[in-house]
């Protein structure tokens, strides 16, 4: 999984910044405004602008689902993305033409855009492209599953003061079932009072497999980082058995290799880009950040939710931290704690956390910066995304600039509710208990043995072959005309207390037996009015994009060649 944080940005004085925009938009207007280059397939043509099949097919190949389409459906979907980019770059003419690109908001999302662009590309030339295993790694992998683990343990994507207070805990002898149940976010364990059962050793990240391999039997590891998470566990029983278990496939062990291969990938490549461009980290800025914290209570390593007002705007643009490119302020250091867990919290005094924290928060840059150095820039690749960024959010300006002045008021909502009552009703429902069967012999002989005074609720659970009510005592919950209609069909015209069936359902047959029910009622109006306002708005903005779309069909000539577009269609797939 890619690591990622907001596009961090450096505060740019003007003149550079306008005239780094320029040389970005000049040669991108002409592509967009003065045709297209002679070996570019057209598609589609708005104006003197067009849309081209490298675009269409960028988008299409993006979705791993059109992977294997026949002939066919691969032209309905292109057909569907080519019309769309048409649609796209008539609301980019009109932007153009209301020069919303000129707005100083659009210029600024279009340079965080332009960075993104880089550095995900480069991201996947180098950590992503190169993490796919060789057969030697897979059969290493594979053969290193063999070793199983049996683990008490809790894993915690919190602040390590909390993860060391459980230790403590632990130590103390409070129960590991309770604190896994109540803290742990390892989902296996935790459902089975915070044990793993035998497991393979591969499944688990390099770091916890390091612990296991040099930890004692019966001792818990103090807490450690890994994965984004802390880690407290201990080895309960290890052993070498002949196959790793069918939920534990071949492809399965590909795929495990293949995430941890690209995670340790993209730890390494952080690593070498932070000392690359020589990152320092002021000590005196950790002195204050911490002071400021126990001044004001606030107890460090939970800080999400900050107070801002805890540091003054001066001291807010202090560098907290210098690499080569730039400074990593203190603003954006605690912006930090609002976009990655509370484990990566830098913890008291711990310098190594810190670093771990700010190279998390200055990662995207540190792309960025090695993909400009790299001529990415000038990537056809990027050239094609970036065209298509620009695209789309001019049609995302033209659609705002359109729909922001659209206004609901409360009157409109009041009228809306008065004047559609059944478009606001409370459906009926009836709370109903059930036994299900699998053919309706089954049900007719149940329906037998209640006749002859048997137990409902003993009945079943013995024979009813749906778990979920049948655990519950029969109890199946309410029933509506979307939940299970075929009962309330017959549950609405019944008595409480009456046993209903059989009752033919979609993959078997029911008896219910009727608890209560409700009948339909008028949904208050405060209870509705958000709603109303909302789909009220959403109708509206739909009517005028569409009103807009249709004048700038009369003002700029739209063209679309579905012929050429079948040219493009993967001839070797099977209609």
């Amino acid at each position: 999984m890619r690591v990622t944080s907001k596009p961090f940005q450096k505060e740019p004085k003007l003149v550079p910044f306008l005239i780094i925009l320029l040389v970005i938009l000049i040669p991108l207007f002409a592509s967009l405004n003065c045709g297209s280059e002679p070996e570019k397939i057209i598609l589609a043509s708005v104006g003197d602008s067009t849309i081209t099949a490298d675009m269409v097919n960028s988008i299409f190949d993006k979705n791993p689902r059109n992977r294997n389409l026949p002939s066919d459906k691969e032209y309905e979907v292109k057909k569907v993305i080519l019309e769309n980019l048409a649609s796209k770059q008539l609301l980019a003419s009109g932007a153009i033409d209301s020069n919303l690109h000129l707005r100083s908001e659009f210029s600024s999302r279009l340079e965080n855009d332009r960075r993104l662009i880089v550095s995900t590309l480069y991201f996947d030339d180098n950590i992503t492209a190169q993490s796919q295993p060789s057969p030697e790694e897979i059969e290493n992998f594979k053969s290193e599953s063999r070793f199983q683990v049996n683990l008490a343990l809790i894993r915690l994507s919190a602040p390590f003061d909390t993860a060391l207070s459980i230790y403590e805990r632990l130590l103390n002898g409070e129960d590991l079932a309770k604190l896994s149940l109540n803290y742990s976010d390892d989902i296996f364990s935790r459902n089975n009072g915070g044990l793993t059962g035998l497991r393979p050793i591969t499944l688990y990240p390099s770091r916890v497999r390091a612990a296991i391999d040099t930890l004692t039997e019966m001792v818990y590891t103090t807490p450690f980082f890994d994965n984004d998470s802390y880690w407290i566990i201990k080895v309960l029983e290890g052993k070498t058995v002949e196959n790793s278990g069918e939920e534990y496939n071949d492809q399965k062990i590909a795929a495990v290799a293949r995430d941890f291969k690209k995670l340790y990938r993209t730890i390494s490549i952080s690593e070498q880009l932070w000392n690359k461009f020589d990152t320092n980290i002021d000590k005196s800025m950790i002195n204050l950040f911490e002071d400021r914290i126990r001044e004001r209570g606030k107890p460090l390593n939970s800080i999400r939710g900050f107070e801002n007002e805890y540091f003054s705007e001066e001291e807010k643009g202090r560098s907290f931290a210098k690499y080569d490119g730039g400074d990593f302020l203190l603003s954006q250091f605690l912006d930090g704690f609002n976009d990655f867990g509370p484990a990566l919290y830098p913890a008291s005094g711990n310098w190594e956390s810190y670093k771990r924290f700010i190279n998390r928060c200055l990662f995207d840059e540190f792309l960025y910066l090695q993909a400009e150095s790299e001529n990415y820039s000038s990537d056809p690749r990027y050239l094609l995304q970036w065209r298509l960024t620009y695209m789309k959010m001019l049609a995302d300006f033209a659609i705002g600039a359109i729909t922001s002045k659209i206004k609901i008021t409360e009157d409109d909502v009041k009228s809306e509710y008065q004047n559609n009552p059944q478009k606001y009703m409370e459906p009926g429902q009836a709370q109903v208990d059930e036994i299900k069967l699998a053919s309706r012999q089954d049900s007719e002989m149940i329906l037998k043995k209640l006749s002859e005074g048997a137990s409902f609720d003993k009945l079943a659970k013995e024979f009813s072959v749906r778990s979920y009510s049948g655990k519950r005592g029969a109890d199946l919950g309410w029933v509506n005309t979307q939940r299970y209609p075929e009962y309330y069909a017959k549950a609405r015209h019944a008595r409480p207390g009456d046993i209903l069936g059989p009752i033919q359902i979609q993959d078997g047959f029911g008896i219910i037996r009727l608890k209560q029910k409700r009948d339909s009622a008028p949904k208050t109006f405060t209870s509705i009015q958000h709603i109303i306002k909302a789909d009220l708005l959403a109708t509206a903005r739909e009517k005028a994009q569409e009103i807009y779309i249709n004048e700038l069909k009369n003002k700029y000539e739209m063209k679309i060649n579905y012929d050429l577009l079948k040219t493009t269609i993967n001839s070797k797939r099977i209609s």
